[in-house]
């Protein structure tokens, strides 16, 4: 009985210094976007595989960009154009 109280304690000591320590997919990374000349970067969101990058281009433009953030490597792109007519995106 004695054994399996240690063993357990031992589990729970490796556990909780693992948590402590962070695993490696905790661990941070550094990677370069490459962004157009002129533009800015207007904001940020980030998911646990994925970060989405909004930029704004000269002239006024908007482009969200869809980055693997481990790698650095834009996965895609999506241009925001002003809807013709100047009206509003209808809401659903």
């Amino acid at each position: 009985m004695a054994v399996v109280l240690v063993a357990g304690f031992v589990v729970i000591a490796a556990e909780l210094v693992n948590r402590m320590l962070g695993s490696a997919e905790d661990q941070g990374f550094q990677a370069t976007v490459a962004l157009p000349d002129g533009a800015t970067v207007a904001g940020v969101s980030a998911t646990a595989s994925r970060a989405i990058v909004h930029v704004l281009l000269p002239g006024g433009r908007d482009r969200i960009l869809v980055v693997d953030p481990a790698s650095g490597s834009v996965l895609g792109t999506i241009d925001l154009a002003p809807q013709a007519g100047g009206g509003s995106v209808p809401s659903q």
